[in-house]
Order: structure tokens, then sequence, then C-alpha cells
């Protein structure tokens, strides 16, 4: 189990790098065609967004409204064969040099090598509950 709990994270790692060195498609070439992702409830301009195309059309919509966008996270382990971890959507507008970013907590899971699952919620008990109710 502990193995296949670090190749979850390094699959993580690796999307993550992804999109934060090459954007929105490295990081869908590494995702199931019936990917969902949910944000966080109330996020701006967020939802439940289910298959690749839906995933994707939210993602370029996202950063679409920035000159940079990173995904930054930190305390990365495995409950319930999920991927938990603390994030922030880490972003820049156009002509400034200050950065903000909105902090959530994550919840992926993945379908062999790929991710199938992306939840963010507003408290790491609610991404623990979720990890728990969908193993």
């Amino acid at each position: 189990m502990i193995e296949e709990d670090a190749n979850r994270i390094a699959r993580f790692e690796s999307a993550v790098a992804a999109f934060n060195e090459h954007g929105v498609e490295a990081f869908l070439e590494r995702a199931t065609q019936d990917m969902h992702l949910a944000t966080a409830a109330g996020f701006p301009g967020g939802g439940r967004f289910d298959g690749l195309g839906l995933v994707g059309q939210w993602l370029n919509e996202f950063v679409s409204h920035w000159a940079e966008v990173r995904y930054e996270y930190e305390d990365l382990r495995v409950e319930h064969g999920a991927v938990l971890h603390l994030c922030r959507w880490v972003v820049r507008a156009e002509g400034s040099h200050d950065e903000v970013s909105a902090e959530v907590f994550g919840c992926v899971r993945f379908r062999g090598e790929l991710m199938s699952a992306m939840d963010l919620f507003w408290t790491e008990a609610e991404a623990r509950r979720h990890a728990e109710k969908t193993a």
C-alpha cells in the first residue's frame, strides 16, 4: 500500500507541475476522459464539471482572467485512496507584480495512471469526509 500511495502522490505532483509549467492542456493529458472537477462551494465562477471537455473549458476560462496562475500545494497524504492536500490558487493580474491567493483543500482520485476526480473544499474536514465517502 505504501508504494501505491507514493505512486498516487507522484502522479499528482506530475499533473500539478505540468499545469504550472505548461498550462491547462498539459494538465489535462494526465486526466481521464470522464474527469470530474468540483470547486469549493461559492468559489467565483466555479461549480461542478464532469467530463474532460467541461473541466478543460472551466480551467481555460479561469486562467484567461489572469497574467499568471499557479496551483501550489503542501501536506500531501493519501487517505482512503485519495490524495489530500492543502492547496492555493495563486494568481497575478496583468500589469501587477502582486499575487493573491485562495486557499482550499483538495481531494484527488486516480484511475490507473490518470487523474479521475479533483474535488476542492474550504475546510480540511470537508475534504477528509469526501475522501471517506467516495472510497
